[in-house]
């Protein structure tokens, strides 16, 4: 999963600092983790609407 990154931080895990505008990539629970912290852009979810793509 991706994520867009809002605040400046530095990864507990890769210790690779992550910088406003950069793109994020992890599992999608490290991604929930960090939009609790305010640290990437909240997911969106795209849902198809109903009667359509089939």
């Amino acid at each position: 999963m991706k994520a867009k990154v809002i605040k400046k931080f530095r990864d507990k895990y890769s210790k690779e600092v992550y910088k406003v505008g950069q793109i994020y990539v992890g599992e999608n629970k490290r991604i929930k983790e960090l939009e609790g912290f305010g640290w990437v852009e909240k997911s969106k979810v795209n849902k198809t609407p109903v009667g359509e793509g089939e």
